[in-house]
This record gives C-alpha cells, sequence and structure tokens, in this order.
C-alpha cells in the first residue's frame, strides 16, 4: 500500500522555485524512489503549463465603478437593514417593559391611596437624608477650612488645576491626532 502523505516532498513539489539546493538534491532523490510523488510532480507541472498558456480575460469596460457602485448598495442595503432590526428590537422591548409595569402597576391601580401615601413618605425621607448628609458636610468642610492652613489649600488647588490641564492635554492627543497633509 502507497503512503500518500509526503510532507516536505509534497510542499517542495508545489514550491519549487524557492528551494535551496540541498532541498532540490533531497526532492530528486525521493522522486526517483516514489511513484506517488512523481505522479504528483507530474500532475502539478501540467497544471502549470496549463495555467501559463491561457491568456488573461480583462473585465469589461466600467467593472470597476459597476462592482463598487453594487458594494455600496449592499452597504446600504445591510445598514438599512440593521437598522430596521435595531428599531424591532427597541420596540420589541419597550412593548414587553410596558406589559411588566402595567401588571406591576394594577394592584396600584385599584387602590392608589396606599401608593400615594409610600410615595409621600419616600419623598420626605428623601429629602430629610440629603438635608442631613447637607449639614455633615457642611459641618466637615467648615473643620476642614479651620484645621488646613490656607496655603495647603492653594496648593491643592494649583496641582488640582495642573492635573485637570495635564487630562485635557492628553485626552486631546488622544482624540485628535495630527494628520500629515501631502
Amino acid at each position: 500500500m502507497a503512503n500518500y502523505n509526503h510532507p516536505p516532498f509534497e510542499d517542495w513539489i508545489l514550491e519549487r522555485k524557492t528551494l535551496d539546493s540541498g532541498q532540490e538534491l533531497a526532492l530528486q532523490e525521493h522522486l526517483q524512489s516514489c511513484e506517488s510523488c512523481r505522479r504528483f510532480a507530474e500532475s502539478w507541472r501540467e497544471v502549470e503549463f496549463r495555467l501559463k498558456g491561457q491568456t488573461l480575460i480583462s473585465p469589461e469596460q466600467g467593472f470597476t465603478h459597476r462592482w463598487q457602485t453594487r458594494l455600496a448598495q449592499e452597504r446600504a442595503r445591510q445598514q438599512t437593514r440593521q437598522t430596521f432590526v435595531f428599531l424591532g428590537a427597541t420596540l420589541g422591548g419597550a412593548v414587553v417593559l410596558l406589559v411588566a409595569m402595567g401588571i406591576l402597576l394594577v394592584p396600584v391601580l385599584r387602590s392608589p391611596y396606599p401608593f400615594l401615601l409610600a410615595l409621600a413618605y419616600q419623598i420626605t425621607t428623601t429629602i430629610s437624608f440629603i438635608g442631613e448628609v447637607a449639614l455633615l458636610v457642611g459641618a466637615l468642610f467648615e473643620t476642614m477650612l479651620r484645621v488646613v492652613p490656607p496655603s495647603v489649600w492653594i496648593g491643592l488647588t494649583v496641582a488640582a488645576g495642573v492635573l485637570i490641564a495635564l487630562w485635557l492635554v492628553i485626552f486631546r492627543r488622544l482624540i485628535y491626532k495630527r494628520r500629515i497633509l501631502v
């Protein structure tokens, strides 16, 4: 049974023009002893001969323009299709969300008084919490103003300004890369 898997030799037959002298010699020796590789090499030479003997057919006039036009049309169709799919998915999700909210609001619609009382309670506790946080932050700020000397505040302000300016410069360079006009 013949072994049809001769990895280096089959590759060498296909890449014969790039072989060094040692590889060419090894290939010639192998071709003398291996019938399957010899037939493969002859078949490949026949294919190369037929390919080289064919005349190249040039495309019809305006082929490139027609191809580019068709490509632009296909991209526009694909973008339109993606837009409609995205819009459909968004609208479908909105409908599902509205239905779910409607199901959750059914008990509220039957008797809105407990809901309104809970809402009023949440609003008043939130306002009260915000007031307490404002008092706490104010007291903390006043204490820090008394403890930390003004020179430290000035230094911190200058350092923050330098960091912000540095950040803006880096951000600008990353976003608006310079273009070399030729």
